[in-house]
This record gives structure tokens, sequence and C-alpha cells, in this order.
């Protein structure tokens, strides 16, 4: 009995995957990395604009269009952001800059965000630009973004994250 347990355990293991699985990633585990990282981030709420032809939607046009052949090289899209920065008084005043999105797959799953779409963002500051990394399983763009997100945000930045467990 046990050697069939083992063995149907061996063979679903051997099995490809058939869907994606990704850890539990929201805006406030984003603003904890952000926030542990070396490098610098600036949260916005706000829209994208940019040529979603140019946006891959597998891993097999995301290498086709890098010419890379690797999972771990992102499309790189111009993009322009518009809406407000987290300060410590909230999401206020207009903020609006270029910025570069990558866009990383992993097999058939890519990172998505469509022009337009309501989304909280956290811009990495690349030298004198910035990067909106969108993945398959850890974006940092959250669409549809709540106001529960958003006050969440300014807990945060005022050192009192609301818990994730």
């Amino acid at each position: 009995m046990l050697s069939r347990i083992i063995g149907l355990i061996a063979v679903c293991a051997a099995s490809p995957a058939l869907a994606l699985s990704c850890l539990p990633f929201g805006p406030v585990q984003a603003f904890e990395e952000a926030d542990a990282a070396e490098d610098v981030y600036t949260v916005v709420h706000g829209s994208l604009a940019f040529d979603q032809a140019k946006a891959p939607e597998s891993y097999e046009q995301s290498r086709e269009q890098t010419g890379l052949g690797s999972e771990s090289e992102p499309v790189t899209i111009p993009a322009r952001v518009a809406g407000e920065a987290l300060t410590r008084e909230g999401f206020a005043g207009p903020w609006a800059a270029d910025v570069t999105l990558e866009i990383s797959c992993v097999g058939p799953w890519c990172g998505m965000v469509a022009p337009g779409d309501d989304v909280l963002m956290f811009l990495k500051r690349a030298g004198e630009s910035y990067v909106l990394e969108v993945g398959a399983c850890r974006s940092m763009a959250f669409g549809d973004a709540r106001d529960e997100d958003l006050r969440a945000m300014e807990a945060c930045l005022a050192g009192d994250c609301p818990s994730t467990e």
C-alpha cells in the first residue's frame, strides 16, 4: 500500500503543472518589500498610457520580442504614468512621469496591466527615470485599487502596516 502511495506521489510530482501557482502578494507585501529594498520607490495611484500591442501575451511572444530566449528577461515598453503620489498627507497632488514597463512572463503567463486602468503602482527609481515591474506572480502594479488598499499604504507610510496574515 505504501509503495502505491509513493508511486502515485512520484507520478504527480513528475507531471507538468497546468496552472501557475503564486504565493499571495498584495499591496502591503509590495510596500514592505519596497521599503526594505536598497532601491528607492515612489508609490503612485493613477493610470498608465502605453502601446498595449507591445505587451507580451505569453512567454513565447516575450522571447520573440526580447530575442533573448530567457524567461528572466522582461519586455520593456515606454509608458506615461499620471496620478497622485503617496506622501505623509496621503495620496495628494498631481504626479506624472515617463516610466519603463518591465513585463515578465513565466511559461504562458505574463504580468498584465492595461492602459487607462486604475492602478496602485510601486515605481522603482532608475537613474533619472522610473521602472514599473509587472510580473506574472510578483507584480508591483495592482489594478482596481480599492480605498482600503490606499488607506493601507497611508498606514504603512506612517509605520503601521496592516497585518497580511
